[in-house]
This record gives C-alpha cells, sequence and structure tokens, in this order.
C-alpha cells in the first residue's frame, strides 16, 4: 500500500512535465518602408503684384504667374507600429523627401513710372521684359509625416494597406534660374527753356507730343536708317536710365520660404510577401501642402539695367499638390508571444 501512494504521488509531479504544451503567437508588431515616389505636381501661388513698389505707375501690361513641372519626385523613410492585438491599425511616422524642378513664367510684364535720374530730374521711366518672365525653379523639402494605417490581409502573400494623415513641412528652399532682359526707355516732361528747366511726371497714358521720347518707337521713326543701339548707349553713357535688350546681372539665386504649415497626404499600397519578413509594395499618393512666402517686398523687380528682383519674393503663399505612384520595401519584424495550455502531445 505505501509503495502505491508513493507512485501515485510521483506520477503526480511529473504530470506537468508530460503533458504540459507551450504555443507560439507569432505576428508583425514593428515595419520599416522605403519608397521610391515618382509623381505630377501642381503649384498655386498667391502673390503680390510685379509692380508692387513702382511709384504712380500707367500703362501697366503684367501678365499672371503660372508655373509648370517638369519634373517630381521624392523617397520616403518610415518606421510604424501596430497597436492593437488584431494588427489592423498602425501609426508611421519618418521623413519625406522631395525634389521638384519646374518654370514660374509670366507671359509679358509693362509698367511706367515716376522716377528720378542721375541729375535728381523727374522723370517717367518706361521698362519691358523681352519675351516675358521665366524662372526655371528647382526646389527642395522634407516633411514629416504622421499617419495612420489600416491594414486589411488579402491573403498568405497579400495585404492591402490605406494610410492618411497630416504632414509638418520642415525644411524648404528654391533655386531659380533666369535669362530675363529688358528694355529700358524714357519720357521727358519738361517746362521752360535753357538752363532754368522744370521737370514733371507725364501721368497720361498717351504721353504730351512736346515730352522727349527716348523710346524705340520714337527713334524708329524719326531716323529710320540710324543705329538705336548706338543711341540709347551714348545717352546710358551721359547718364540716362535707358538701355535695350539688357539681361538681369544676377541670373541665379536662392529663395526660401518663411513659414511652415501643415499639410495633409493620403497613399493606397498593395503588399507582396516575398520572404517571411520582405514584402515588395506598390501603390499610389496624394499629397497637399502649403508655404507662406516672405513678408512684403520693398524691392522692383527691376529699375536699373542689370538689376533683377526673382518673382519668388512676390510670392504671398503657394500650395502645392503632389499626387502619383509609389513603389518600395517593407521590412517586418515580429514579435513571439508564448501562450501556454495543457493537453497530449
Amino acid at each position: 500500500m505505501k509503495r502505491f501512494l508513493l507512485m501515485i504521488l510521483a506520477a503526480g509531479y511529473a504530470a506537468p512535465s508530460l503533458f504540459a504544451q507551450v504555443r507560439g503567437d507569432e505576428k508583425v508588431k514593428v515595419y520599416l518602408e522605403l519608397d521610391f515616389r515618382p509623381g505630377k505636381l501642381t503649384e498655386t501661388y498667391n502673390a503680390y503684384p510685379l509692380t508692387l513698389n513702382y511709384s504712380n505707375p500707367v500703362n501697366v501690361s503684367v501678365g499672371q504667374m503660372k508655373y509648370t513641372a517638369s519634373r517630381s519626385f521624392g523617397y520616403n523613410a518610415a518606421l510604424g507600429f501596430f497597436f492593437d492585438r488584431r494588427r489592423r491599425f498602425a501609426l508611421q511616422s519618418g521623413l519625406i523627401y522631395n525634389k521638384r524642378e519646374g518654370t514660374l513664367d509670366v507671359d509679358r510684364f509693362h509698367v511706367e513710372y515716376q522716377s528720378r535720374d542721375y541729375k535728381g530730374s523727374t522723370f517717367r521711366q518706361v521698362i519691358t521684359a523681352n519675351n516675358g518672365l521665366h524662372e526655371q525653379i528647382t526646389s527642395e523639402h522634407i516633411s514629416i509625416p504622421l499617419l495612420l494605417r489600416y491594414n486589411i490581409v488579402l491573403s498568405e502573400l497579400f495585404t492591402l494597406n490605406l494610410d492618411a494623415g497630416i504632414l509638418y513641412n520642415t525644411w524648404m528652399t528654391n533655386n531659380y534660374t533666369t535669362q530675363a532682359s529688358f528694355d529700358y526707355e524714357a519720357i521727358y516732361q519738361f517746362e521752360g527753356t535753357g538752363s532754368n528747366l522744370t521737370y514733371n511726371y507725364d501721368n497720361s497714358p498717351v504721353p504730351d507730343p512736346h515730352d522727349w521720347l527716348i523710346t524705340k518707337t520714337e527713334f524708329n521713326k524719326d531716323n529710320p536708317k540710324g543705329s538705336i543701339d548706338a543711341y540709347f548707349a551714348d545717352l546710358k553713357k551721359i547718364g540716362y536710365n535707358v538701355g535695350l535688350n539688357k539681361p538681369a546681372t544676377k541670373k541665379a539665386g536662392e529663395v526660401n520660404y518663411q513659414k511652415k504649415k501643415i499639410g495633409y497626404m493620403g497613399q493606397l499600397d498593395l503588399g507582396f510577401l516575398v520572404t517571411k519578413n520582405l514584402m515588395l509594395k506598390a501603390g499610389i499618393f496624394y499629397q497637399s501642402e502649403s508655404f507662406a512666402g516672405k513678408p512684403r517686398t520693398r524691392s522692383m523687380l527691376t529699375n536699373k539695367p542689370g538689376e533683377y528682383n526673382p518673382m519668388l519674393n512676390y510670392v504671398k503663399d503657394v500650395t502645392m499638390i503632389n499626387y502619383g505612384f509609389s513603389v518600395g520595401l517593407t521590412y517586418n519584424f515580429y514579435s513571439y508571444t508564448t501562450m501556454k495550455y495543457y493537453g497530449r502531445n
């Protein structure tokens, strides 16, 4: 009897080691994504008038500022984690780098305004851009996204992800180049004779017939066979603010926007499982971001031959909408959760 009781006790102690089993649950907890994002870009500008700082302007003819994108692409690096038990919802953040190239155009620019010459005499300056204004712009900026992901497991190989959230714009720079050139003409209205002259600003759209017109039209009318370039060059040497086909001296520069604003984005990706940890992904994305330009500029677009103030300095704010395709990789980090139960093998 004693021996029988000892056998029962021994069996009781041995039972857990014989029958207890350990079951594991392995699921994705954290993931890392890298994407390449080519796309199409549109930009809408709200700008100050390009004639903002010209005094008493007349005969103003300025086209609307338009942007045409030629290339847009970006890179995205994101780290995310699932916060629910079913691994349906995740939060992710990282960095998005975008580079955009395009042209900012104004098809015409002409202004006539009150000015003073090298002797301090009042006159009417006439400035006309040859073939409009064109700036080739390369923009780069970095944004920090904060996105909520909804993950749908379609099969053992395919998953569908829908991401949406906000973008914080941390840094942006614009580099421009231009081949702008201008004609600088002048109109003088004066009273008196000899050295006793009084100069006035003729603000009539059509100048007085007695005005001294230093213009291409007047020269060609009075001297059809003369050298107009020599005529303007000689007056320029004396000190008059005139010249024909004068290019901008500073043909390139950098303009940075002052204030960052919150943007938003959404993307839809289809993932294909290549290995246990690695997925290929492809999808579409949409981004909308806004930037504030510099405070009100105090400079003229141009005043003297060679001077040039880029159109980007007149931007109040700009809204950029970028959309396109994304291709990339997702690397999944698995977490292993252990669970115990009792039963036989």
